[in-house]
């Protein structure tokens, strides 16, 4: 299904336990999730590492390997961590903070408009 469409790194996602993966597929696929924890979730693998044979299990367990390095953590396939999101970058740090600060800012707009207001009317009242 992806092989005719060009996206070799969905195909490589797709065969990356098989005997028949093309070594194209499987680096466009490693390009695609650099991150070993990201690719360990796009597998999907929700079993023992041997229980897809010989070559799964050689290809998973060096798989869980480098994610484990990457990650600090031990990781399992059969765990419902490999579910969660994964850890925020510093990237993802600096847009939550810029996102604070411009919600702050808008509401702090948002107050002085309200006073401003108030203070008019009391005038109109005042006068």
């Amino acid at each position: 299904m992806y092989r005719p469409e060009g996206l070799l790194g969905q195909a490589g996602r797709w065969s990356y336990l098989s005997e028949l993966v093309d070594p194209l597929e499987l680096s466009a696929f490693e390009r695609e999730y650099p991150d070993p924890v990201h690719r360990m979730r796009a597998l999907g693998w929700r079993a023992a590492e041997d229980a897809g044979g010989e070559l799964a299990r050689q290809r998973l367990m060096a798989l869980r390997v480098d994610a484990e390095k990457a990650s600090g953590r031990t990781l399992s396939w059969e765990k419902s961590e490999m579910r969660a999101q994964p850890r925020k970058t510093w990237g993802d740090w600096v847009f939550d903070v810029v996102v604070i600060v411009v919600f702050g800012l808008l509401l702090l707009g948002g107050i002085a408009f309200v006073v401003q207001g108030f203070q008019v009317v009391l005038r109109w009242f005042g006068h």
